[in-house]
């Protein structure tokens, strides 16, 4: 944790600010922050936040442009548990089920159209929250807002696109980082995403193995 301080400390003041507040929350409400010197965290993730355990993680190897903005989208999804605890856990549950069920062939069967949409609402709430964040704190500068909103609609409305096929994109090729997937989606984020039409479909096809 010294360390992730100590680099932060040569980041602006905006990016200093916001950490400090990321900190105070977690420290008002007895959550567990880790900042882990690695490109990513175990199990191939960026950053978490588990309302279980109460733990809010993310990998701040990479340079602040990457993980900065990983940050933001955890710290709002502790956000959504503090301010509707059981709602949280209870869509969060569906997500997992979710990711369970499209992962492994093996999995039990499920309401796949229920996990769904619960993956759905909280993951767009959650991108609606950042969003909101990033122009509360003032970070702009690092994380174009316009730009992190298409992204989002893009990563939401994938969901719908692995619902459909059981299959999840290739490595490095997911549709909020294809410049020409992303730049589809409008620069306002929509609750549960956007209608699976056909441009759309095309453009996730790009994102597959």
């Amino acid at each position: 944790m010294k360390e992730f301080l100590d680099r932060v400390k040569n980041e602006n003041t905006q990016v200093q600010e916001f950490v400090v507040s990321v900190l105070e929350f977690c420290e008002c409400y007895n959550i567990t922050f880790r900042a882990e010197d690695a490109d990513m965290l175990v199990g191939s993730y960026a950053g978490f936040f588990c309302g279980e355990t109460k733990e809010l993680a993310v990998a701040v190897g990479k340079p602040v442009v990457d993980w900065l903005p990983v940050l933001v989208h955890e710290f709002s999804h502790a956000q959504q548990y503090i301010d509707t605890p059981e709602l949280f856990l209870e869509l969060d549950a569906g997500t997992e089920e979710f990711f369970a069920w499209s992962e492994s062939a093996r999995q039990p069967v499920i309401d796949v159209q229920c996990a769904l949409m619960k993956c759905l609402f909280v993951e767009s709430e959650c991108e609606q929250r950042t969003v909101k964040n990033i122009k509360k704190y003032a970070l702009q500068g690092i994380i174009d807002s316009v730009e992190y909103a298409k992204k989002a609609n893009a990563y939401v409305t994938f969901y719908k696109y692995v619902a459909e096929t059981r299959e999840w994109n290739e490595y490095g090729k997911a549709p909020y980082e294809l410049e020409e997937v992303w730049k589809l989606f409008p620069d306002k984020v929509k609750l549960f995403g956007l209608p699976l039409t056909e441009e759309i479909r095309s453009a996730f096809k790009k994102c597959m193995k």
